[in-house]
């Protein structure tokens, strides 16, 4: 599970890219092609480094305005969805 304190960032084993501004991916590891409406694929970019799930969820709230509810609900079922594909990590924190 995702939450909001968590570190994400993408899985480094993926082929990934822009088509019509929308990012495309394929996971040699499950086989699967992706590709991201306008709100993922800016999610998409925004975890290319490793990002704090907090500042991600403020940024698009700004971005899109979008209710922040609605927003934080909305990220982190996409983002547990990359992580339930294998497309995104979650960092732990080092002492």
């Amino acid at each position: 599970m995702i939450l909001p304190t968590n570190t994400v960032v993408r899985a480094p084993e993926l082929i990934s890219g822009t088509l019509d501004e929308r990012a495309v991916l394929l996971s040699i590891e499950n086989g699967e092609y992706y590709q991201m409406n306008r709100m993922a694929t800016r999610v998409w970019a925004a975890v290319e480094q490793p990002c704090r799930v907090n500042d991600l969820i403020t940024r698009l709230q700004t971005e899109f305005e979008v209710d922040p509810a609605v927003c934080e609900r909305e990220v982190l079922a996409f983002l547990s969805q990359l992580h339930q594909d294998k497309l995104l990590q979650i960092q732990t924190a080092t002492a």
